[in-house]
């Protein structure tokens, strides 16, 4: 007798929902290949990551003119993540992560609710990109991974003291 478990149908319930995330950005995913080609026709790379695929522009390009006169160090499309290097796609990867989730939850909308949320922040007096709440939800992930970076820094620092003072160490 074959059974079907709640853990497999959790499972196959994922299965379906990431594939549903997928479709409902595919259109907005499609945007962002057709410029990735571009960038890979210019030299540039290409990384899976996840459930996202990345392009980087290459070196010279990034260096060059073209490069520092970008407006962003990486911009998303759906599911697909454009930066001006490797590096920078790892410095705002968390970021741009955040717009990743909310292309799967609006679909096709998100192209017109990003630009809608900057004119609703410049009518509020707000900077149109810091004060759009799709930013202002995308830079609260950057302000958390600051600070657990920072506590990391400073719980190495301190681990020698902490593992004498809970009879870790070998000193005691």
């Amino acid at each position: 007798m074959n059974t079907f478990s709640g853990r497999q149908a959790a499972n196959s319930g994922s299965r379906f929902s990431t594939a549903g995330k997928t479709l409902w950005a595919l259109p907005c995913s499609v945007i962002g290949v057709l410029f990735g080609v571009l960038i890979l026709l210019a030299g540039g790379s290409l990384r899976r990551e996840g459930r996202t695929i990345e392009f980087a522009l290459s070196a010279r390009l990034a260096n060059g003119a073209y490069g520092r006169r970008l407006p962003f160090a990486a911009i998303t499309f759906g599911q697909v993540i454009l930066g001006i290097s490797s590096a920078e796609l790892t410095r705002v990867r968390a970021h741009e992560q955040i717009h990743v989730r909310q292309y799967e939850r609006l679909g096709v909308f998100f192209l017109l609710a990003y630009p809608l949320a900057s004119v609703l922040a410049s009518l509020r007096g707000e900077c149109p990109y810091r004060g759009n709440c799709f930013e202002v939800e995308a830079y609260a992930v950057d302000a958390v991974q600051t600070d657990v970076a920072q506590l990391t820094v400073i719980a190495v620092a301190a681990a020698p003291d902490d593992e004498r003072r809970c009879g870790l160490g070998s000193g005691g």
